[in-house]
């Protein structure tokens, strides 16, 4: 299935403490891999610091 059949829905962000000016890790785990949603849950570490969740929630675009 094409990446771009789907459109971000639906974001929320949670800033669990400061962000800091280092290179942060990103790791990425699909809640839902459906054909028409799909559900991503996203978080930024800062060494061994959790700082960012973020959930994002995607729809397939279709013809009406």
């Amino acid at each position: 299935m094409d990446a771009g059949q789907f459109r971000l829905a639906q974001l929320s962000v949670d800033f669990v403490r400061p962000v800091p000016m280092t290179p942060l890790r990103r790791v990425v785990t699909w809640v839902r891999k459906g054909r028409m949603r799909q559900i991503a849950q996203v978080e930024l570490w800062s060494q061994d610091m959790l700082v960012v969740e973020a959930r994002a929630t995607l729809l397939r675009r279709v013809p009406v």
